[in-house]
C-alpha cells in the first residue's frame, strides 16, 4: 500500500505506517475543493501553513498618548502611563508608580500602543494581557482591557476586543493576567496602531498607589 497522509482529529496520520503525527507549530486545518496526495477526510480538510505569530513584547518606551479610546470610560486624573509595545523589543524593567483617584471607578490608567508593520495581517482570534505589579495595593483592582484600533493620530477607529469585571486584586506582587480576549478582525488603513489600555478602581477615599513594571509579552492572533 502506498503511504499517504490523512488527516483525522487535527493530527496528520501516515496512512499504512507508523502513528499520528501532530500538527507543527503555526499549522492549523481548513477546508478546501482537492489536495493530490491527501486522503481527504472530515470535510475535505487540508493543512495551510499560517504565518508567523506577532506578540508584541511591552517596553519602557514611554507614549504619552494614552486615552480612554474605545472604552467609553474616564481617564486616572492623578496619573497615567503609556508606553510603547513592539515584537522584538526590550522588556522594560522600571517600577511605574500609578496613583489611583480617591474612590476611582474603572479609571483607565495604564497602556500599550502597538504599531504593526504593513505586511502584518490583522487577524481575528484570541488576545491575552498581562500586568506585572511591583508594588502591591489591596485596595487597588484591575477591573477592565480594552484593545483598540487608532489611527496614527491616536483617534479611536473600532474596537478590535474588551474585557470587563476581570476584578483582579493588586493585593500581591507579580504577573496578572487578563482572560482570553475575543478580538475581531481588521482592516487597517496605512499607520493605524492597537492600543491596549487597562482600567482600575480604587476602593479609599485617598489616592492609593500601586507600581508595575512594563515587562510582559501580549498574546496577539495577529500575523506576519
Amino acid at each position: 500500500m502506498t503511504n499517504r497522509l490523512a488527516i483525522v482529529q487535527n493530527q496528520l496520520v501516515m496512512v499504512g505506517s507508523g502513528g499520528p503525527l501532530p500538527l507543527l507549530q503555526g499549522q492549523r486545518v481548513i477546508n478546501t475543493g482537492s489536495a493530490t496526495g491527501l486522503v481527504l477526510v472530515q470535510a475535505q480538510d487540508v493543512i495551510e501553513t499560517l504565518g508567523t505569530l506577532q506578540n508584541p513584547q511591552q517596553t519602557d518606551t514611554s507614549d504619552i498618548n494614552i486615552n480612554v479610546f474605545c472604552s467609553g470610560l474616564a481617564n486616572n486624573a492623578n496619573a497615567q502611563q503609556g508606553n510603547t509595545a513592539s515584537v522584538g523589543g526590550t522588556a522594560g524593567t522600571v517600577s511605574n508608580p500609578i496613583g489611583m483617584d480617591a474612590s476611582a471607578s474603572r479609571k483607565i490608567a495604564v497602556g500599550w500602543s502597538y504599531t504593526p508593520g504593513g505586511s502584518v495581517s490583522w487577524n481575528a482570534g484570541t488576545w491575552v494581557v498581562k500586568l506585572e505589579i511591583s508594588t502591591a495595593n489591596g485596595n487597588c483592582t484591575w477591573t477592565d482591557c480594552f484593545i483598540c484600533r487608532t489611527n496614527s493620530s491616536n483617534v479611536n477607529q473600532a474596537t478590535i476586543g474588551s474585557a470587563t469585571g476581570i476584578n483582579q486584586g493588586l493585593g500581591s506582587t507579580g504577573v496578572k493576567t487578563s482572560p482570553s480576549i475575543s478580538g475581531a478582525a481588521q482592516t487597517p488603513n496605512a499607520g493605524d496602531k492597537v492600543w491596549i489600555i487597562l482600567a482600575f478602581s480604587n476602593t479609599q477615599g485617598t489616592i492609593q498607589t500601586f507600581n508595575y513594571k512594563s515587562s510582559q509579552v501580549i498574546s496577539s492572533p495577529f500575523t506576519a
